[in-house]
């Protein structure tokens, strides 16, 4: 239970307060009309992802937000879409911060058999990963919803995403394409994909927050 609450530093966007039960101070983060708590110990169900930097070139569609995560023992980079984020679909833009549930997500176009040596990006890409074991995940909270099909999947820079989360485990910033290969995403796909499924996928959150300036 929450006894007291003040400003930190006088910035009423980042609030420290202080637990009954622990008595350890906890922050709150504010996105776009978005508040969600956030523990100085992470939670290893939670994949968190924190939005460091922005890279422009030429085009929006070209240009990407890159970030950091971290997922129990995991950890890497994040590839989203540029610029402002938006709950609506269709503006290649990325989504809000705030905490996310996440599903199970398999279409046509994004098929368990899509990085297997016969699957579409195993062909084009010389890639022979074993099938998906459930599929890839779709982020949804009550601000963006489940049709808007935001999805973690594989990708190596902001031409591969109009709003979906692509990872990797090295990050070259300095590239104005390719920043991450489609080997190490793919790779690092499966290892959160296999995580999530070992969690179980209604215990796994996503918490996204932004550090950019």
């Amino acid at each position: 239970m929450v006894v007291d609450a003040e400003p930190k530093n006088q910035n009423w966007f980042e609030i420290q307060y202080e637990e009954v039960v622990d008595n350890r101070p906890n922050l709150w983060y504010h996105g776009k009309d978005n508040w969600f708590e956030l523990n100085n110990g992470k939670d290893p169900n939670i994949i968190y992802i924190n939005r460091k930097w922005e890279k422009w070139v030429t085009q929006n569609s070209k240009s990407a937000t890159f970030g950091e995560f971290t997922f129990d023992d995991l950890s890497g980079f994040i590839c989203e879409p540029y610029g402002e984020e938006t709950i609506k679909s269709g503006l290649d833009k990325r989504i809000p911060v705030g905490k996310y549930n996440i599903k199970w997500h398999n279409t046509t176009k994004y098929n368990k058999k899509l990085y297997t040596k016969d699957g579409k990006y195993g062909k084009k890409f010389n890639l022979d990963f074993p099938e998906l074991s459930k599929g890839f995940i779709c982020l949804y909270n009550d601000k963006v919803s489940k049709s808007r099909g935001i999805l973690m999947h594989a990708g190596t820079d902001g031409r591969w995403s109009v709003g979906c989360l692509l990872p990797g485990t090295s990050l070259d910033r300095s590239k104005s394409t390719k920043n991450i290969s489609i080997e190490d995403s793919v790779s690092t796909l499966y290892k959160i994909l296999n995580k999530i499924e070992e969690k179980g996928i209604d215990n796994v959150k996503i918490v996204i927050t932004d550090e950019i300036n």
